[in-house]
């Protein structure tokens, strides 16, 4: 897998730590992270006070003024669980890069066009932070195995 600078999720988080975090309109606002939780998800409180859409995974937060930092980039072949239009995780492969990439999505790592494991043929094109890497499943990966894959249709909402 090739490494690359990009914006955001490239280390943990920690209590306290002034940051963006990306809202459910596609904007990134100033935060302060609340709580990490154990499964890596950051509790976000907003700096205008807002407290809608909080929860975050790691690849929606990063540090004050989108500093640029090192993060995986996802390759066709990966098998992923993509965030689907209703809000809920889907297991998916990763079939080809987005193109041509927009500047606008390049902040995200560009796109990725995923091909659904129940065959659905809608809500293909996701962006980096709208994706997770299934570990163990096969692609081109070649991690470890986390134990940390989500079921098919996975309660933890991904909006």
């Amino acid at each position: 897998r090739r490494r690359r600078p990009r914006r955001g999720g490239g280390r943990r988080r920690a209590p306290g730590d002034e940051v963006e975090g990306l809202y459910k309109n596609g904007n990134w606002y100033a935060a302060r992270v609340e709580e990490v939780r154990g499964d890596g998800t950051v509790v976000l409180s907003w700096n205008d006070g807002d407290t809608q859409d909080r929860e975050k995974q790691p690849s929606e937060v990063r540090p004050r003024g989108g500093a640029v930092e090192e993060t995986i980039d996802f390759a066709v072949g990966d098998r992923v669980e993509g965030c689907y239009q209703n809000g809920r995780w889907y297991k998916a492969t990763v079939v080809a890069l987005a193109d041509p990439p927009s500047p606008e999505l390049e902040q995200y790592g560009g796109a990725f066009l995923l091909a659904w494991d129940d065959g659905d043929t809608v809500d293909r094109v996701k962006q980096a932070h709208q994706l997770r890497l299934i570990e163990g499943e096969g692609g081109n990966q070649g991690e470890e195995d986390d134990g940390q894959e989500g079921e098919e249709g996975a309660e933890d909402g991904c909006n």
